[in-house]
């Protein structure tokens, strides 16, 4: 304490001695309220002091001068109203003058000083008083708090402070051991600060002492906080996949926990032990949902998180296996298609301006259907749901964007009859539609090496198609050409009657209007067979594409319907022209377009 208050001292004493010289001076105006020495006799050494004022509030200007005559020297001492000798011995000047603009240096007071001067005729002394009066302004004060006085190492943390009457703050931060570690600094006279994670000291007690100024003076406030040791534990974590294997470009979520840790990194490995990503920082515990994960290729991963506290370190890992996906999917002029990768089936088909127009499963779906080339096994059909798909291409005839589907050889649905798979391969191209920027073309070669003609095939084959409910208003529905339900047993496309007014048949539906059209032109004119309208501007057509297979008779139409609902679950271009063996066979084209007016549509 003594060390401490030395210090203090020697300080007050710096700066009160630069203070002396401020009021120590003299000036052409003479203030009949000065307080002034008289100088003496020639020979003898004589001096005087003004304050002007002699009276004065804290922070007001001063002006302090001072003379002497035959003097060689001047030192002075100032004492305060008690007698007390609070500065000096001092050397300085023999006249001098210091104007002091803002006088705080000495708190109110009444104070003397006292030169002695000293030359060859002897030695004399003068003095002069000053008054410094309590200043107008209030005195300033602060407060300064801390929210958790006593928390622990990486815990949030808030501190505030305020003050009043006050101009300027510095505070300094001193340890247990009463050892200043910061500051001083300075910051605004009232301020606010939110830490989440309080880690600027080591555990141990501090200090922190607020200093403000203001034009009433100095005042002090402090407060102390206690940094404890964190808990030890020691840090754990885990993560989670969900699902753990799934297949390329279907939903997935991760998440990831652990507890006493403080900062958590991630890598990724893949099945060679290949580190492919990381280290990556990311938060303690977390959680992503992705709809359609494709980050990664398929193959088996491993994701191994590294989590760091106080109580040490810890690792947690989750394999994940992504394997390829089943299906294929292109857009073409707006239309999004999906097949299966396994059977080349068409899962999907979509539209912007008309939502989902098929949309079939696996192992309903279809593409094309052909009939066995044994005539008594007509009703035996190869379909691709039944059989692998061979590739897919994505070069295609016509040059136009979009995708080929290659079967080389063609399974029967019927396994059970011990059957062989044919030698029958068949290419279906589904492209943008020549000259159409509104359609996609769905196109076929047939290769027949079976033994026997193909009698009847359908293509395209739209299982699951949803747009094409059909609803009639003048019931010209031709029964052998407009249905094909699984009961046909003569022809495996068609049945033999249905009687016209039979529900569900004619039941209505949530779409404007549906018409067929089986009129014929001749082989190379365009035939459109059905359209979907839901206002005069906006419709689907399906229209047989012009030049395509010449060497076929004219085309059926056949719609399947749900016996109880009415609805549309197939619709079908029936091919009856035989499939000759040996050569390849190009099937006519079939094209699928929007036709969307919007002035006609609201």
């Amino acid at each position: 304490m003594g060390d401490i208050l030395h210090a203090i001292g020697a300080t007050t004493v710096a700066i009160l001695a630069s203070i002396v010289l401020f009021l120590s001076g003299a000036g052409a105006h003479i203030d009949p309220h000065a307080a002034t020495a008289a100088v003496g006799e020639s020979g003898t050494p004589a001096c005087s002091i003004t304050f002007v004022p002699s009276t004065l509030k804290y922070g007001q200007s001063i002006t302090s001068s001072w003379q002497s005559t035959n003097a060689t020297s001047l030192s002075y001492v100032i004492t305060n109203s008690a007698g007390k000798q609070i500065f000096g011995p001092y050397s300085t000047t023999t006249s001098g003058l210091i104007q002091y603009p803002a006088f705080t240096d000495l708190p109110p007071d009444t104070y003397t000083r006292t030169d002695t001067v000293t030359g060859p005729g002897g030695t004399a002394t003068c003095a002069a008083t000053i008054t410094v009066q309590q200043a107008d302004q209030n005195t300033p004060a602060c407060s300064l708090q801390y929210a958790t006085p006593t928390l622990k190492y990486g815990q949030p943390l808030t501190a505030s402070w305020q003050s009043t009457n006050a101009t300027s703050l510095s505070y300094v931060i001193t340890n247990s051991a009463g050892k200043q570690i910061f500051g001083p600094y300075s910051t605004t006279t009232s301020g606010l600060i939110q830490n989440p994670a309080f880690t600027d000291l080591q555990p141990g007690t501090y200090t922190r002492t607020n200093t403000v100024t203001g034009p009433g003076g100095t005042a002090t406030c402090a407060a102390t906080i206690t940094v404890q040791k964190t808990d030890q534990t020691a840090p754990a974590c885990s993560l989670q996949y969900a699902p753990t294997t799934l297949k390329y470009g279907q939903p997935l979520k991760v998440s990831w926990q652990s507890t006493n840790a403080t900062s958590l990194s991630s890598v990724m490995t893949n099945s060679a032990g290949k580190q492919i990503f990381g280290p990556y920082s990311t938060t303690t515990s977390g959680l992503i949902q992705n709809p359609a994960f494709t980050d990664l290729q398929p193959d088996t991963y491993t994701r191994t998180d590294t989590v760091t506290g106080p109580g040490g370190t810890a690792t947690c890992a989750a394999t994940l296996t992504v394997t390829p996906t089943t299906t294929y999917t292109r857009t073409l002029n707006n239309f999004t298609i999906s097949v299966d990768t396994e059977t080349g089936a068409l899962l999907r088909i979509t539209h912007p301006n008309f939502g989902v127009i098929l949309d079939s499963t696996k192992d309903k779906a279809g593409l094309f259907t052909l009939s066995y080339p044994i005539k008594e096994f007509i009703p035996l059909q190869f379909e691709p749901q039944f059989s692998t798909l061979t590739l897919i291409q994505e070069e295609t005839s016509n040059g136009l964007p979009g995708f080929k589907l290659v079967w080389n050889s063609l399974k029967p649905n019927r396994d059970d009859l011990s059957l062989k798979s044919a030698d029958i391969k068949v290419v279906v191209e589904i492209t943008e539609a020549p000259g159409n920027p509104y359609g996609i073309l769905f196109k076929a070669w047939v290769i027949n090496n079976a033994g026997g003609p193909l009698y009847q095939m359908l293509f395209p084959d739209l299982s699951g198609i949803r747009q094409f409910t059909f609803t009639s208003s003048s019931r010209t529905w031709s029964p052998e050409v407009s249905l094909h339900t699984p009961q046909a047993v003569s022809y495996p496309f068609r049945v033999s009657s249905l009687q016209e007014d039979r529900t569900p048949f004619y039941a209505s539906t949530l779409w404007t209007r549906i018409s067929l059209r089986n009129t014929y032109g001749s082989p190379d004119a365009t035939k459109q067979w059905a359209y979907f309208e839901t206002c005069p501007g906006k419709q689907l057509h399906l229209t047989e594409a012009a030049g395509e297979g010449s060497n076929f008779s004219a085309s059926e139409l056949m719609l399947q319907l749900d016996q109880e609902t009415g609805d549309a679950l197939r619709l079908a271009f029936r091919r009856t022209t035989p499939i000759p063996v040996g050569v390849e066979t190009v099937i006519p084209g079939v094209v699928l377009s929007a036709s969307i007016n919007s002035n006609s549509c609201n």
